[in-house]
């Protein structure tokens, strides 16, 4: 895993934003972790939303956030893919 990329909508344009900090948690199953820090326009959809469009070295699927916990200044949010 090499790049992971948040699409979103903001102002009604899609954006597309780059996860700075990004991690496998889990492989079974499989989990995502972005950290990032509320300074960040990507913090701010990802502590706002349920679900994420991801694109994961060019492969783009919908993940849930089911989890996200908070260390430090920064935040670790954890997806998981939708059935």
């Amino acid at each position: 895993m090499e790049n992971v990329r948040v699409i979103y909508s903001r102002d009604h344009e899609k954006v597309v934003d780059s996860a700075k900090q990004f991690f496998i948690a889990s492989d079974d199953p499989f989990y995502v972790g972005i950290i990032a820090s509320p300074s960040e326009p990507l913090w701010n959809h990802l502590s706002r939303s349920k679900t994420a469009v991801l694109d994961i070295d060019g492969r783009v699927s919908e993940y849930s956030i089911p989890y996200r916990i908070e260390v430090g200044k920064n935040s670790i949010f954890f997806l998981k893919p939708s059935s």
